[in-house]
């Protein structure tokens, strides 16, 4: 449904899995199922305006999710961690204007949709790194996040404490 950017300006080449990972998180339309969620493993926000406070939260837990990732992977692979910042330029030329794409369908003023856009770029990017370095660290969190936009809803936010605690989802 939504054709992704082609171009890249960064020199560093994606693996094939990741091209076709964002191929397939874009080909339904997010946002289509907000508020119809259920699940005991998270926790279901019920309108747009709890997801937004979720939004205006410090991103703390989800910058605490992508340092244990980078962390982990510069200590066990520090060789393959030094491409970090390459793959990730290469993979925000891919991302930006199909998330953008993505939001125009939501009913929200600028203000809103740009905090949403900014949460979701984080989210894909992070996810998309996650499918670099697959091979080697397997682990990471941001995949399982962006499930939620290819079901329809918006991962939002971290309900609790971190690590305890479950995803906000609307």
């Amino acid at each position: 449904m939504f054709r992704v950017f082609q171009g890249s300006t960064s020199s560093a080449r994606l693996h094939e899995r990741t091209i076709e990972y964002i191929e397939q998180l874009f080909e339904r339309p997010w946002f289509s199922n907000v508020g119809s969620v259920s699940g005991d493993t998270i926790y279901a926000v019920r309108d747009w305006s709890e997801a937004l406070q979720f939004v205006a939260d410090p991103d703390e837990v989800f910058l605490a999710m992508r340092n244990e990732y980078s962390g982990r992977l510069n200590r066990e692979h520090r060789r393959a961690f030094q491409k970090w910042n390459a793959r990730a330029n290469a993979i925000k030329a891919r991302i930006q204007a199909p998330i953008d794409l993505q939001l125009m369908h939501i009913s929200l003023g600028p203000d809103e949709r740009g905090s949403i856009r900014d949460r979701a770029r984080w989210s894909v990017l992070n996810a998309c790194i996650e499918m670099e370095y697959l091979d080697i660290a397997p682990y990471g969190r941001y995949r399982e996040i962006c499930g939620w936009y290819q079901k329809g809803n918006f991962p939002c936010g971290w309900h609790g404490r971190y690590p305890d605690g479950c995803l906000a989802v609307f």
